[in-house]
């Protein structure tokens, strides 16, 4: 079992209504000039047409978007560690603005689509963890199967942090690639860090518990 990509790995911060994303693209393009960011675009937005997503910087790999449409500010890379050291140098650059991330957004997410190298059919993996009884639906066509897994976790006393995992074999590769489609969201920074920080080794743990 080998994890080969995350397409992409996406660190969305959605900012309230209370800070216009226009005028935070105006206070933070310069620090982003001044940090160790690649900055390339126009200090102003043309007048006449506000693009729906555009990328402000480059750090590396990885790229610092906004999200017009959304109002989103978004940190998207290759990987956990290297997106989750440039989100730590954004919070460092808005920190020096002034801003608090919890002041500023409603809400921190992850989002990443991670394929991952099975040793077996990725459907014959799921379908081995599967404990309900197929057989009345096998009834009607005997490859009946489990092709996905979809796992929710969500703070119902809080609502302030969730968990969403979907598994099945990859639309490419279907016999030997499994897709995770991972979304977790909260409202601390520190938790996008850490559960960036513990992603891999968790999801190492997860596929080994199908065997893979």
């Amino acid at each position: 079992m080998e994890i080969q990509s995350y397409e992409p790995y996406h660190i969305g911060i959605k900012i309230n209504a209370s800070m216009p994303i226009e005028i935070l693209r105006k206070k933070i393009l310069p620090k982003l000039r001044e940090s160790e960011f690649t900055v390339d675009t126009a200090d102003e937005l043309a007048s006449n047409v506000t693009p729906k997503l555009e990328v402000i910087a480059v750090d590396g790999k990885n790229k610092i978007e906004l999200n017009y449409q959304l109002s989103a500010l978004n940190t998207i890379g290759e990987e956990p560690t290297s997106t989750t050291n440039t989100f730590k140098k954004l919070l460092s650059i808005l920190s020096k603005l002034g801003y608090e991330i919890k002041g500023i957004s409603t809400s921190i997410d992850i989002v990443a689509n991670v394929f991952i190298k099975t040793d077996e059919n990725p459907t014959k993996l799921i379908n081995n963890s599967v404990k309900c009884d197929l057989s009345p639906w096998k009834e009607l066509n005997e490859n009946t199967h489990a092709n996905g897994i979809k796992i929710d976790l969500v703070d119902e006393e809080y609502a302030k942090e969730s968990l969403r995992l979907m598994i099945g074999p990859s639309t490419l590769s279907p016999t030997t690639q499994a897709v995770l489609t991972v979304r977790y969201l909260t409202m601390e920074a520190e938790d996008i860090i850490d559960f960036g920080n513990k992603l891999e080794e968790r999801i190492i743990r997860f596929m080994k518990s199908f065997g893979a």
